[in-house]
């Protein structure tokens, strides 16, 4: 994997804010609940890493890409796995339960 899953600076910043603050604090509420869903996100990640880590070498596996759309606007990739074959861009969600499809009506 060409960058490791760290944790996001965003994350850490939480982490040491939320430390520093008394329990009681006013904005201990929200620093907790933004912690968690970074925290979620970055655990599904990293999950992810680890099983994209054991891919072929013939696989370049890119992690959190943020490329330029222009000079003002920005958008990222959670991974991007580029083949001689193809491209394939994997936006992870970390949820709890099961997932359902429709199956697609095909005509």
């Amino acid at each position: 994997m060409k960058k490791p899953c760290e944790k996001p600076m965003k994350m850490l910043k939480l982490e040491a804010l939320s430390r520093r603050l008394s329990p009681n604090h006013p904005k201990q509420k929200k620093i907790t609940n933004d912690y968690r869903k970074i925290r979620t996100g970055f655990n599904g990640e990293s999950s992810i890493g680890k099983e994209l880590k054991e891919l072929s070498k013939k696989y370049q596996v890119f992690h959190d890409l943020r490329l330029s759309r222009d000079e003002s606007s920005f958008f990222q990739m959670d991974f991007l796995i580029v083949s001689t074959n193809c491209c394939i861009i994997i936006e992870v969600k970390n949820f709890a339960g099961l997932l359902y499809f429709d199956a697609p009506i095909l005509n």
